[in-house]
């Protein structure tokens, strides 16, 4: 059973993927993970990368009932809990305590968000934070024996 993942995190695309498109073709990560805003990009990313796992959540311009994504998701990759929501379902222009106190007590080791296009990644000891920006950044992540590194790039940077 493979115990070391590498996953790209992206958000905000707004119909623009060809960053996207670019880093994880040079990454080769086992996932994507898309933060909304738009749904129809994560689409698009699987039908070109349909060997890489993409997982999405819906985002604020998602929504209108046409949306089949969650606007949140829980995932468990290596033992690693990874909470991931767009962000404005939480409010997160105005500030991010409540999303990291609602990851905390959802067990999330990680909590992702996107919404405010603002690339950030903090992590305080007791749960990682991380907005992967808009179209000009990504976030990483890397997974391994249950334990994780991470940090947010601009493109053209690679890790």
């Amino acid at each position: 059973m493979k115990n070391t993942f590498r996953i790209i995190v992206i958000s905000d695309t707004h119909k623009n993927i060809s960053n996207a498109t670019d880093i994880i073709t040079a990454e080769k990560p086992d996932y994507v993970l898309h933060l909304g805003d738009l749904e129809d990009d994560a689409d698009q990313l699987r039908y070109i990368f349909d060997r890489t796992e993409i997982i999405n959540v819906c985002g604020n311009c998602d929504w209108g009932g046409f949306s089949n994504a969650p606007t949140e998701r829980m995932l468990d990759i290596g033992g690693v809990k990874i909470l991931m929501c767009h962000g404005h379902t939480y409010s997160v222009k105005n500030g991010v305590e409540h999303y990291r106190l609602t990851a905390k007590e959802k067990g999330a080791d990680i909590a992702l968000f996107g919404h405010t296009h603002i690339p950030m990644y903090e992590h305080n000891g007791d749960i990682a934070l991380m907005n992967p920006g808009t179209v000009s950044t990504y976030g990483w992540i890397e997974i391994a024996d249950g334990g994780f590194k991470a940090g947010v790039n601009a493109f053209g940077e690679l890790k």
